[in-house]
């Protein structure tokens, strides 16, 4: 069933997830179920929105390509492993991480 575009929420705006939303217009705010704000490093920030955008599973490689692309492979990797374990606790359960893909949870 088609509904109004009026009543889609603005994909671009805000990632809804089962319990965090992400908004990615205007400054960056990660907010928990309960409308709190959760601090977010600006690295973090950035790989947050990145998933947000793809909205997919996407390779680690595609990720530290994009988000660290004027530096060797292996230095966008670890700044990936450095970006990751950032995540704040109350957030680590937004992000699914395996040995070569990454995505939103």
């Amino acid at each position: 069933m088609n509904r109004p575009i009026e009543d889609q929420p603005d994909l671009l705006q805000t990632r809804l997830w089962s319990r965090f939303r992400v908004s990615l217009l205007g400054p960056f705010a990660l907010v928990d179920g309960s409308g709190a704000p959760i601090a977010v490093a600006n690295g973090t920030q950035r790989l947050l929105s990145l998933l947000a955008l793809r909205d997919r599973v996407v390779h680690r490689t595609s990720v530290a390509g994009a988000l660290w692309p004027d530096v060797p492979e292996s230095r966008a990797h670890a700044s990936l492993r450095s970006s990751l374990s950032r995540i704040p606790k109350p957030a680590r359960s937004a992000v699914n991480v395996s040995d070569a893909e990454i995505c939103l949870a």
